[in-house]
């Protein structure tokens, strides 16, 4: 593989290797300017964007992403501590994008005096059998919510049936005055 990337080839041949290299790559990459304005994509981010790189060079992320995403949130602690950040399980939902679960990596990109703010975030698609598997933890959760709620319901009824049994004890040897409220325990419960 070097020997198809000869350093004696020049500068050029060095980025023109770079670039197919990025081109290559199976997974979304993308370059943002200091305002989160598209610089660069290559071809996985095209196709998770659904657009090509010149349609979305120079449009804003929020474009694509919703301002209050996750993926915002890394972006602005990358920049305000000019440092590589990572996260995963972050849901992305967007107009063309659908309801994605990424694991998400963001770092500072290229020189700092010169273009401060530019970031290079690259993205990686979990399975669909994750996303299945946190839905089927949710519903488990849900049975289980759903069988204590029984449980105590049976706990809040359980002392309003002995309630009901000594008032209809009691029926038998009140005096007709005081039965009337036994009768009404017995009604109401």
């Amino acid at each position: 593989m070097m020997d198809e990337m000869n350093p004696d080839l020049g500068h050029d041949a060095a980025e023109n290797d770079a670039a197919l290299i990025l081109a290559s790559l199976p997974n979304p990459v993308f370059v943002l300017d200091a305002e989160d304005h598209f610089l660069f994509l290559n071809q996985a981010a095209e196709m998770f964007f659904d657009s090509s790189a010149a349609m979305l060079h120079g449009t804003a992320l929020s474009a694509q992403i919703p301002e209050d995403s996750s993926l915002n949130m890394l972006l602005a602690r990358s920049r305000s501590q000019m440092a590589s950040v990572a996260d995963q399980g972050i849901e992305i939902a967007g107009p063309r994008l659908g309801l994605k679960l990424l694991n998400v990596q963001i770092a500072p990109f290229g020189d700092r005096n010169m273009q401060p703010g530019r970031m290079l975030v690259t993205l990686q698609e979990r399975a669909l059998a994750e996303r299945l598997r946190g839905q089927s933890a949710f519903h488990g959760a849900a049975r289980s919510i759903s069988a204590m709620a029984a449980l105590l319901a049976h706990e809040v009824k359980n002392p309003l049936a002995g309630i009901k049994g000594a008032a209809q004890l009691l029926q038998a040897d009140l005096s007709p005055e005081n039965e009337s409220f036994a009768s009404m325990i017995v009604e109401e419960t």
